[in-house]
């Protein structure tokens, strides 16, 4: 399940959208500014609710230290957390290069 940036957007996939309900995924804005977005959906298995996805809206970041710090506010596992922040902070440096 991938850690990726899709446009100004770092999203960490805990579960694979193909084991959700399809009509019933929800986004809820967490923390400052809506930069920390939970995704829920009900599992087809129980139709209980889950996580199925973590969104960081990066633009809405001032620092690099913030993003982190609700990378790990998501509470992913270990790899998952490494590799979110490895693409943060590479986002970061392209982000500083190009002003």
């Amino acid at each position: 399940m991938p850690v990726e940036i899709v446009g100004q957007q770092l999203r960490i996939r805990v579960r694979e959208p193909s084991l959700f309900i399809k009509s019933s995924f929800r986004t809820q804005s967490l923390g400052e500014k809506g930069r920390l977005q939970r995704i829920t959906s009900r599992l087809k298995s129980n139709g209980k609710w889950d996580i199925q996805s973590w969104h960081l809206n990066l633009n809405n970041y001032n620092n690099i230290n913030q993003i982190i710090k609700d990378i790990n506010a998501t509470k992913v596992n270990v790899a998952k957390t490494k590799q979110a922040i490895k693409l943060a902070k590479e986002w970061a440096s392209i982000e500083t290069e190009g002003e």
